[in-house]
């Protein structure tokens, strides 16, 4: 009889052990599932770290150490990529569809709930230590899923500005941090200039 309780109270504990087990399946089962809901997309601080992938039919050329931080398709054709180095748009007309403007080159982006309207400047010229700049025409890009573009946009170009300040003879000087190099790049936008064309 004796012999016949142990051998029962093993089969016990191995029913118990198998019982914890089967938990467990079903607890691996449950992070399984929540896998599948999620899919195969980086976590987020993964994401950040690496970038996110460009999107489908961008052809733009990254830099080694540039990464994807947001994109949202253009309305008409093409994407808005913004970047640690700075912001591609589609530039229909010229050899490569997407072209990036660096930080340090977007005068002004504003968004009116639809519309991603933004200004670029050109380097024209230096004076001094500083460089000569002057705007183009606005560009608009309406995005009908913006999702954090716009939002990521305004983060990076008022991150790039260091100092502005406007003299007595109404110049506008700007103290500019440049992706991806070291230092400060001042900037002159001279007063009552007028919005250049939207040449190369």
């Amino acid at each position: 009889m004796s012999e016949r309780n142990e051998r029962t109270g093993n089969m016990s504990e191995r029913s118990q052990r198998t019982g914890s087990m089967s938990e467990r399946s079903q607890r691996t089962g449950s992070i399984s599932e929540r896998g599948e809901r999620t899919g195969n997309r980086a976590p987020r601080w993964l994401r950040r770290l690496l970038g996110e992938p460009p999107p489908d039919g961008f052809d733009g050329r990254l830099a080694t150490d540039e990464r994807v931080l947001g994109s949202a398709p253009v309305l008409g054709g093409g994407h808005l990529v913004l970047t640690t180095l700075g912001l591609w748009v589609p530039d229909a007309g010229h050899d490569a569809e997407h072209r990036r403007i660096g930080w340090h080159l977007v005068s002004k982006a504003t968004w009116n709930g639809k519309v991603l309207t933004v200004i670029e400047a050109d380097e024209v010229g230096t004076e001094k230590a500083a460089v000569l700049i002057a705007d183009r025409e606005p560009r608009r890009f309406a995005l009908p899923e913006p999702a954090r573009v716009p939002e990521l946009v305004h983060v990076r170009v008022t991150r790039s500005v260091l100092h502005s300040e406007q003299t007595s003879g109404g110049d506008l000087v700007v103290r500019r941090r440049v992706p991806g190099r070291d230092g400060v790049r001042v900037q002159i936008r001279r007063a009552g200039q007028r919005h250049r064309g939207a040449g190369a």
